[in-house]
């Protein structure tokens, strides 16, 4: 997270970072307290139709149930301004299930695995367009420590409104 911080700010951009957990959110503010940190639901924006130019939602929605997913990212799409951007990343896989991963709280946590073919409709029926997909290994791309792990990384915008004759 602290890298694409840094990138947008460097680029003048004010980030609004946003989480359900208060400890998570604690952490963050004392990590980087130049920035606005909001406890806020992704399937309930407490935000403005069309007033966020652009989303990362990394590792986020694959702790939503499939219907939870669709509400969110309808609310994506809802806040996005008209050709807005939007990165989604998941865990790749088919099923659900409930697990303490060895780096997290040491509590059960929901994971929701997508393929690109289960979440691209998803994408799709929430107004977004994609624009490309990626599948990324973590051991591949990070180092032989890290897990042997799939990632999906969507990139996405919200149609304009405009037509050019």
């Amino acid at each position: 997270m602290a890298e694409i911080l840094r990138f947008l700010q460097n680029k003048a951009l004010k980030p609004l970072v946003i989480d359900m957990s208060d400890g998570l959110l604690k952490r963050a503010k004392a990590l980087h307290p130049e920035l606005t940190f909001q406890k806020m639901d992704v399937r309930k924006l407490d935000l403005e139709d069309e007033s966020v130019s652009g989303i990362w939602c990394h590792a986020t929605l694959l702790h939503l149930k499939d219907e939870d997913m669709r509400q969110a990212l309808k609310e994506f799409q809802r806040v996005l301004i008209p050709a807005g951007i939007i990165f989604i990343s998941l865990k790749e896989g088919t099923g659900d299930e409930e697990f303490v991963e060895k780096f997290s709280s040491n509590s059960a946590r929901f994971f929701n695995y997508q393929t690109v073919e289960t979440i691209k409709p998803m994408i799709e029926e929430s107004g977004l367009v994609v624009s490309k997909f990626y599948t990324i290994n973590e051991r591949e791309r990070w180092g032989k420590d890290k897990r042997d792990l799939n990632w999906v990384y969507c990139f996405a915008k919200k149609e304009t409104t405009e037509r050019h004759l």
